[in-house]
């Protein structure tokens, strides 16, 4: 339920976006079709201020909506704000995460650029990036050989650890990666990889079709590796991990009150499982 206050800071045209619901966001054909509340250029400022409003918790799913109202409508202006809410919110807000990828592939060319500068930069939380590739590249083929280009440079040049690494594999793998495999075959000898992430050299010719079972066995993670001997003797658990209830603390997502709930209800987290 929005407030007064809430009402105040927007509006009366951005008021619909306050009565959607969360299944309103649901991806795929059911898309809500957001051209119904005729929004304009004009308007744009304000969609992009309600899409990065941080300040309150009774704006329930109308920063999303609009979100999506702004990709609709490709104003390539948002991209840049709201990645920035992104990075300020960091991995916390994984709905937020899940929802970018969606927002950026309508705007195929104001996205290329934007992602391209932000690998290089080092935020905590950019992994969600080679997400949007993926999501991009499906709905736009043709980007397939830029984005190719732009991961090989990354690869090419980047410090970043090994997960990075991974994902920007597992992306190429998207990207026509079969035109690639000689520089991936490469990647997987000169630079650590995380074979949690994509696999290894094996499981990417088999996603790529050069091969059709393995010659040898699969590597493992450091953290497969982990649960692997967790699963083989349960009273290593505290020894591996610390104890069972800093664990569970750890493990459980970083889910706000606002989020919807990670149980699929639909409803919010503080109205169904937060305090179960």
């Amino acid at each position: 339920m929005k407030t007064r206050d809430t009402e105040s800071r927007y509006s009366e045209k951005m008021q619909p976006l306050f009565e959607l619901e969360y299944k309103a966001l649901w991806y795929g054909d059911e898309r809500l079709d957001y051209s119904q509340f005729k929004f304009q250029q004009e308007d744009i400022e304000e969609l992009i201020a309600l899409a990065t409003d941080t300040n309150s918790e009774d704006l329930d799913y109308a920063p999303f909506h609009a979100m999506h109202a702004l990709s609709q409508m490709q104003a390539v202006e948002s991209i840049e704000p709201i990645l920035q809410r992104v990075f300020m919110q960091g991995s916390e807000h994984y709905f937020l995460n899940d929802t970018m990828p969606s927002f950026l592939s309508n705007m195929r060319d104001g996205a290329i650029d934007t992602i391209e500068r932000h690998l290089y930069v080092k935020h905590e939380n950019k992994l969600f990036l080679f997400d949007c590739i993926t999501e991009i590249v499906k709905k736009h083929p043709d980007a397939k050989d830029e984005f190719a280009n732009i991961l090989i440079e990354y690869i090419n040049s980047t410090d970043d650890d090994e997960t990075h690494i991974g994902f920007a594999i597992s992306a190429m793998t998207k990207c026509d990666g079969d035109k690639h495999i000689d520089f991936i075959r490469e990647v997987f000898k000169t630079k650590k990889v995380d074979v949690g992430v994509v696999g290894d050299t094996e499981d990417v010719e088999i996603i790529l079709g050069f091969r059709e079972r393995r010659a040898t066995n699969r590597k493992k993670s450091e953290l497969q590796k982990k649960l692997g001997k967790l699963l083989e003797s349960p009273e290593n658990f505290d020894r591996l991990f610390g104890s069972a209830s800093n664990t569970l603390q750890y493990i459980k997502p970083n889910i706000k009150r606002n989020d919807p709930c990670p149980c699929g209800s639909g409803k919010k987290y503080k109205k169904c499982c937060l305090n179960k």
